[in-house]
């Protein structure tokens, strides 16, 4: 397209900028003569659009959440501070039994699930109706469950899941069972202390600054748990298995645990994900399983 023009400029905006330096970059001599025809038109063909002059990175805005922020960051240099990471990451010790490190495919599926992936289903929950305290109303609510690359062993997990959420249901439904002073110890326990260390951090260090993010009192969320619960489904995604409807341009908001085996799917608000971390570039994290929650602190 630059060719068609005698005089052009290409300026580039991207999430990946680095990726174009593995374009290989071409003498001009070795791409004369190359043309193409599209339709009676012919068109000479002209060099990769490589960022040659600069490539310039753009600060993250103050109320940007990514890895580092999620993780931390070690200082690189001497003169570098570290980046302290925020506190919504959960060890988990207590996969072993449910899905060993080296499982195979046809290996005993699990028949139960580990008591952190059940506290993971009921944080995803309180996530949820703590976004509709904040007026989140029509958003898409999504954690991913992620444990193995077996695809058996996913619709295993996710059956697993769907029985135990349709447990919760129930209790809230017919306002019986123990799920609702559980998550009440929940949100008191983990989230009113999280959201203030955050919050402290924020107006100390300035790593984060949000205004949506205030405290919320537990009676709040308690008259949402039933609106968010209610809609929740399960639903396994590997491949173009069962994708269908999940655009999140879909005009009714989604409540969803994903159960994915392909490493391309991203979901912004739960997660329970096992994976032995030999290499993990922000900058090492060795442990067995994390267990991350919560984007609405």
């Amino acid at each position: 397209m630059l060719s068609l023009f005698e005089q052009s400029a290409y300026v580039g905006y991207t999430a990946t900028p680095f990726a174009n330096i593995f374009i290989p970059t071409l003498e001009q001599e070795s791409v004369k003569g190359l043309d193409l025809t599209i339709k009676d038109y012919e068109f000479t063909v002209g060099q990769d659009l490589f960022p040659k002059d600069f490539i310039i990175n753009i600060p993250a805005p103050s109320n940007y959440i990514g890895p580092a922020k999620i993780f931390g960051l070690p200082a690189l240099t001497s003169s570098d501070a570290n980046e302290e990471p925020l506190p919504v990451i959960r060890l988990v010790k207590d996969y072993e039994a449910f899905v060993p490190d080296k499982h195979k495919k046809n290996d005993p599926l699990p028949e139960e699930l580990p008591n952190s992936l059940k506290d993971a289903v009921k944080y995803f929950v309180l996530s949820a109706a703590a976004r509709r305290v904040r007026k989140q109303v029509d958003v898409h609510n999504s954690m991913l469950i992620h444990v193995s690359r077996f695809i058996v062993w996913q619709d295993k997990i996710a059956t697993l899941v769907d029985a135990e959420l349709k447990f919760y249901q129930k209790q809230i439904e017919l306002k019986s069972g123990n799920l609702l002073k559980e998550l009440e110890a929940i949100w008191k326990k983990e989230f009113v202390p999280t959201t203030a260390k955050v919050i402290r951090d924020s107006r100390d260090s300035h790593i984060y600054t949000d205004p949506e993010i205030t405290p919320i009192a537990w009676t709040e969320v308690e008259a949402e748990i039933y609106s968010v619960i209610s809609k929740m489904e399960v639903r396994a995604v590997h491949g173009d298995k069962n994708v269908a409807g999940l655009s999140h341009h879909n005009i009714s908001p989604l409540e969803y645990f994903f159960f994915g085996t392909a490493r391309k799917i991203f979901i912004s608000d739960c997660s329970w994900w096992q994976q032995t971390f030999k290499r993990f570039d922000i900058r090492r994290i060795d442990s067995k399983l994390l267990f991350a929650c919560i984007q609405n602190v």
